[in-house]
């Protein structure tokens, strides 16, 4: 299995962390918040399509509401620390198997 971080995956994040704002293009995006929020997007963006398999399936993840999340998007949580640590969690408890 590839590290999510690997150079060949980061076209696929980018991808994914685009389509994860619909239309506006990543640049908009990230001129709309603090560097550090992009790199937390854009980690947790790769680590969802290294779990989930592909990059349309870690999109959906990220712009669904989840109930362990109070009903929050991923994407919506990551503003938070504690946000981010959730998301992460639910994606390892898919990873192996454990409720998410």
């Amino acid at each position: 299995m590839k590290n999510p971080s690997s150079s060949g995956q980061k076209l696929v994040v980018r991808e994914a962390v685009a389509s994860s704002y619909g239309t506006q293009s990543l640049s908009k995006a990230r001129a709309s918040g603090t560097p550090k929020s992009h790199h937390i997007i854009e980690q947790v963006t790769g680590l969802a399509t290294w779990v989930l398999g592909s990059v349309k399936v870690a999109k959906a993840f990220l712009n669904d509401t989840h109930p362990m999340l109070g009903g929050l998007t991923p994407l919506k949580s990551l503003e938070t620390e504690e946000g981010r640590q959730q998301v992460e969690r639910i994606l390892m408890n898919i990873k192996y198997g454990l409720p998410a």
